[in-house]
């Protein structure tokens, strides 16, 4: 059934799948099914099953489980076309109320990908990396976190990275430009 909303609804139906997604993520009983949902539909190619993670992640659902939501967002965010502005707010918000955190999780998520490839970052974690670095504070958690020598090589590969791909070139010089 959930499979089924995640992209049967549009307009004002999809407003209030966001509102039931939400209020059931943080059910007692049905929250640990509705999370799991979110984590598989954050790496699903369906783009309406990411674009409905991101905004049950970045809403209050994502404010009070800011942990659980910065992961299932992160994934999710990567499966946006690089520099979508939809994922942006979402990771702005979170990054506005914890900015530690964002930034621990990147990190993670740029040395998780050193490790389980050839180096390079995959394109799930650049396209997260972009979305957070699209936003005035993102990019400001970005630039405190350069502070520590190991997390700025991390953020100019990753750079670099998107800099290399043909796709993510309109996004990235928009960024570099603003």
């Amino acid at each position: 059934m959930l499979d089924a909303l995640s992209t049967g609804l549009t307009g004002p139906r999809r407003i209030l799948t966001v509102d039931a997604l939400t209020t059931a993520a943080a059910d007692a009983e049905l929250g640990r099914y509705v999370r799991d949902r979110l984590r598989n539909w954050a790496e699903s190619s369906s783009q309406k099953k990411i674009d409905l993670t991101i905004d049950v992640c970045g809403g209050p659902w994502g404010l009070q489980r800011p942990a659980l939501a910065l992961t299932r967002w992160g994934k999710a965010a990567g499966g946006t076309p690089f520099g979508d502005a939809n994922p942006v707010g979402a990771f702005e918000e979170l990054a506005r109320r914890d900015p530690t955190m964002v930034h621990k999780n990147l990190v993670q998520w740029l040395q998780n990908d050193e490790a389980e490839s050839d180096g390079n970052p995959r394109r799930r974690t650049l396209g997260s990396f972009l979305a957070l670095v699209s936003s005035d504070v993102g990019s400001d958690v970005v630039h405190a976190a350069c502070q520590d020598v190991r997390s700025r090589e991390r953020f100019v590969h990753a750079w670099q990275s998107l800099l290399s791909i043909n796709e993510s070139a309109e996004g990235v010089l928009r960024q570099l430009t603003r």
